[in-house]
Order: structure tokens, then C-alpha cells, then sequence
């Protein structure tokens, strides 16, 4: 567990999510992505199921405020692993208090015992926000990502 200080925002604890934080898990997950990001019980499946997922949740006073994701993988093509943060999200009366700052270097603590050297992070080209909170963390924009709908 990781804890951080953030004026009004004291105990704020990051910690790997369990089964018993799904429910907040998934609520918080479709405020995210406003779509319908699946079940309680293909939440419960994934999270034991896929152990190259790494998930962490944020939480203020036993209420969960926040929560970051991450994939390792490994290939052929490259003789380290590979990480990459695929979500990152903050409620909106807890923005702009350094959680999603800690949430990040939280992930990248992660990865790096998990023996990752690089990470790669896909926004938005219109998320300004997110943009700047990555590099404000000392990313660089390296890379264009094309994306096509399969189906």
C-alpha cells in the first residue's frame, strides 16, 4: 500500500485491487468510459484470470476515488518486457490534487519490479489533461497509434 498527502486529501491509499472492490471498481470504470464496460462477474473472472494485468485502486476515506491499469507482456520481437498504463482515472471532485500524479508513479514502481524499462501510455489527441499530467511525469510523445474497429 502507498500513502500520500495532498492538502485537504490525507490517507489517500493506493492499493492492488481485490475482489471486494470490484462493485466500486465498475461503477467508476463506466464513468470512465461511458459505455458498458461488462459485469460484476466478468470483473471478478478477469481479475483472476489475467495475471499480465496489473490494477490499482485509490481510496479517501474507505471510498474509492481513483484507479490506474497496466499490462505487462512480453515479445519475441523485443529481449525486455513491455509495459503499458491503459487507464487512468480520477473522480472528478478529486482532480487536480496530485492522485492521479501518485497513481502513476504508483504504476511505474510497479513495473519496474515487475522488470519493465519502458512503458507506453495511448490518450486521446484531445485529452489536453491527460496529455499534460504524461508529461509532467517526464513522458514524450514517441509514437502515432492507429486504431481500426473490427467489428
Amino acid at each position: 500500500m502507498f500513502s500520500c498527502v495532498y492538502g485537504e486529501f490525507m490517507d489517500i491509499i493506493i492499493k492492488p485491487l481485490k475482489e471486494s472492490d470490484i462493485p466500486d471498481f465498475l461503477i467508476m470504470n463506466n464513468e470512465l468510459n461511458d459505455v458498458d464496460c461488462g459485469t460484476l462477474d466478468s470483473m471478478r473472472k478477469s481479475l483472476l484470470n489475467n495475471k499480465n494485468e496489473l490494477i490499482y485502486i485509490a481510496k479517501y476515506n474507505g471510498n474509492a476515488i481513483g484507479f490506474i491499469c497496466g499490462q505487462l507482456y512480453s515479445s519475441i520481437c523485443y529481449t525486455r518486457k513491455q509495459g503499458e498504463m491503459t487507464e487512468l482515472y480520477v473522480r472528478k471532485e478529486y482532480r487536480r490534487t496530485g492522485i492521479a500524479t501518485k497513481l502513476v508513479k504508483y504504476m511505474e514502481n510497479e513495473l519496474i519490479n515487475n522488470n519493465v524499462h519502458e512503458i507506453t501510455i495511448i490518450t486521446g489527441q484531445k485529452n489536453t489533461g491527460a496529455q499534460s499530467l504524461y508529461e509532467k511525469c517526464g513522458y514524450n510523445y514517441k509514437r502515432i497509434a492507429y486504431i481500426k474497429q473490427l467489428y
